[in-house]
């Protein structure tokens, strides 16, 4: 599954070229048009998601076997890589095709931490930290509570089967 006018799927089908620095069957590392440090590297899957939740486990167990594959040579830049995925354009994603940004962060760069990102931090209750995850979960439907529930008899018979060895 591709989108013809994703830019990221016309780098996997090579209509565009890239600094390709790693490559398999399911997923592709190259290193960024506009880095925000050096060695600033994307990685995809081959096959085009907009969100990490559209993809199926084994593109995201594939992609993510990929992040650490190169995320050993990328922390050899500086010694230290920040592992970021924008999931949806308001996260700020710009391009609508799953990319992990591994970008390599030492003392000497501009970069700050996480909570420089949001100027305004308000501050929750309880009660709205409470509402907002009863909202989520509500949003999220039956499947997850249900799956929550299935979790919950597979561990009390894996404790009754752990018990009687």
């Amino acid at each position: 599954m591709d989108d013809l006018g994703c830019i990221f799927c016309k780098i996997v089908s090579k209509e565009i070229p890239a600094k390709i620095l790693y490559e398999d069957e399911d997923t592709i590392s190259f290193l960024d048009a506009f880095p925000i440090t050096l060695g600033h590297t994307l990685i995809i899957p081959k096959t085009h998601h907009e969100q990490i939740q559209d993809m199926p486990l084994s593109v995201n167990e594939k992609l993510f076997t990929t992040v650490q594959k190169m995320i050993k040579k990328i922390n050899a830049v500086k010694g230290s890589t920040l592992v970021l995925i924008h999931n949806g354009k308001d996260s700020g994603q710009e391009i609508m095709h799953v990319h992990v940004h591994l970008i390599p962060r030492g003392l000497d760069d501009s970069g700050d931490k996480l909570d420089s990102m949001f100027k305004d931090k308000p501050e929750f209750s309880e009660s709205e930290i409470n509402l907002n995850i009863k909202q989520s979960w509500e949003n999220v439907g039956k499947t997850i509570f249900e799956i929550s529930i299935l979790e919950k008899i597979v561990d009390k018979k894996i404790k009754k089967f752990t018990l009687r060895d």
